[in-house]
């Protein structure tokens, strides 16, 4: 799940390359709108839905891949 999720981010975000410290606030290409492609190409990947209220809470890496665990994995968080 993890490398799936850093190719669905490189691809959206145009970027060679995504860490775990990697948020909104490091890569210059994470704008508004790239954040919501981003946040619908990760929900079609997965077949998941974010919570609305949840999307602008997930802007880094980490908090992406957090989420996406917890629905994808709900008990015991761990793919």
């Amino acid at each position: 799940m993890h490398e799936e999720l850093i190719k669905v981010f490189e691809s959206i975000l145009k970027v060679d390359s995504i860490s775990e410290q990697d948020s909104i606030a490091t890569i210059a290409s994470w704008d508004s709108l790239q954040h919501i492609k981003l946040i619908l190409a990760v929900e079609e990947r997965f077949n998941i839905r974010f919570e609305a209220a949840a999307i602008p809470e997930i802007t880094s890496f980490k908090a992406v891949f957090g989420a996406v665990e917890r629905l994808v994995c709900p008990i015991g968080h761990a793919a």
